[in-house]
Parts: structure tokens; C-alpha cells; sequence
């Protein structure tokens, strides 16, 4: 254990404060260059506190929104700067324990990349606006599929899970999904990050 700034051996641990606050202090030890948050060596505070019979955590920081946020990697650009704060803010409320208020961003998100599909079809005149607007977001899907990455075609059906949670699931449910959720999403748009990268090479080729 590192606490207060040192380590404690064994028999130093006995002899922590039985009752009041505990300050933890660690370090981040990841060092692997081709990571997004490669050779990092940052503070982390956690404070506990200790009753006569139980530990309980009662804050830290950086707080975990703060270091799930700071994981994001290259494609999350892909969003545009108001999508990203809203993808922050899905990330703060799930780490402060709101399941279903996560759901709302999240969805939004993934609303947000059909709607950048629709305005390309439009633009290329591939897309029947009457038929689409009478249209389910699955069936949505499917007739942008030419201008969606293949990860979100195939995962249409997320979008019914996140509807679903903003009016029947528990708090506990959507939390329990967040996770796959986000990841999902966080694998979409590296999708589209890798795509988009590739056609840059492509027409540098040309």
C-alpha cells in the first residue's frame, strides 16, 4: 500500500488510524508508448474511510469520469466538439452511478451518426427523404448502410436497447449496459476513424 506519500510494509499497515479518513496515494504505471495514455505517471488519491467495522471509499481524484474521459483515443474526434462534451457527460453521469440519464447522450450520440449518413446520401442523391422519414431507425439503417460504417449496420438493433432504457429499463439495467454500450460505440467510430485515415492514403497514393 502506498499511503501519504510512502509505502507501508506489512506491520506498518497495522498500524493505520482505526477510525477517521485514509488518504491513498498511487501512480499510474502504464508505460507502453503505443497506448493512448502511453508513459503516464499520474497522482491518484483515493480517500477511504474507516469506521470500527467497514472501509468505505468516499471519493478520489481524479475522479473516474475524469479518467475514463482521458482514455479516449483519436477516434472520438470523429464526433463533432458539442458530441464529444455530450459523451463526457454520459461518462460522468454512469461514473456518479445514473444509469438512465447515461442512456439519453448515448443515444443521442448514435443518432447524431445516422443523421451525418442521411446528409451524405442526401447529398448524393441516393436517398428516397419521403420512404426514410416513414421509416423505423433500424429500417433507417439499412437503407444508409452504404454510408454507415459496417459495425453500426450490424448493430442496429443497440439503438431499441437505448430507447429501451430511457423508458422501461432500471437504473441498475442501464448501468449494467453502459459499458458494452460506449464500447460499441467507441469501436464504431474507430471504424470510421480507420476508414476515413485509409481513403486520406488512398488519394495521397493517387
Amino acid at each position: 500500500m502506498f499511503l501519504d506519500g510512502h509505502y507501508l510494509a506489512d506491520e506498518e499497515t497495522k498500524k493505520i488510524t482505526k477510525f477517521g479518513l485514509i488518504t491513498v496515494h498511487g501512480k499510474c504505471v502504464r508505460q507502453d508508448s503505443d497506448r493512448p495514455l502511453g508513459k503516464c505517471d499520474h497522482d491518484l488519491y483515493v480517500l477511504f474511510y474507516r469506521s470500527s467495522s467497514d472501509l468505505t471509499k468516499v471519493g478520489q481524484f481524479p475522479s473516474k469520469a475524469d479518467m475514463d474521459f482521458g482514455a479516449l483515443d483519436e477516434a472520438h474526434k470523429e464526433l463533432s466538439t458539442h458530441f464529444r462534451r455530450e459523451l463526457g457527460t454520459a461518462i460522468g453521469l454512469y461514473s456518479h452511478g445514473v444509469g438512465i440519464g447515461a442512456f439519453v447522450y448515448l443515444r443521442r450520440i448514435f443518432e447524431q451518426l445516422v443523421e451525418e449518413a442521411r446528409q451524405v446520401a442526401k447529398e448524393a442523391g441516393e436517398l428516397d427523404e419521403e420512404v426514410y422519414d416513414r421509416s423505423k431507425m433500424v429500417d433507417k439503417i439499412k437503407l444508409l448502410s452504404g454510408h454507415l460504417p459496417s459495425r453500426l449496420v450490424r448493430s442496429a438493433h443497440m439503438y431499441g436497447i437505448l430507447s429501451k432504457g430511457i423508458h422501461e429499463l432500471s437504473e441498475e439495467e442501464c448501468k449494467a449496459k453502459f459499458v458494452l454500450i460506449r464500447q460499441a460505440i467507441h469501436l464504431i467510430l474507430s471504424q470510421r476513424h480507420e476508414e476515413r485515415e485509409y481513403a486520406k492514403i488512398l488519394s495521397a497514393l493517387q
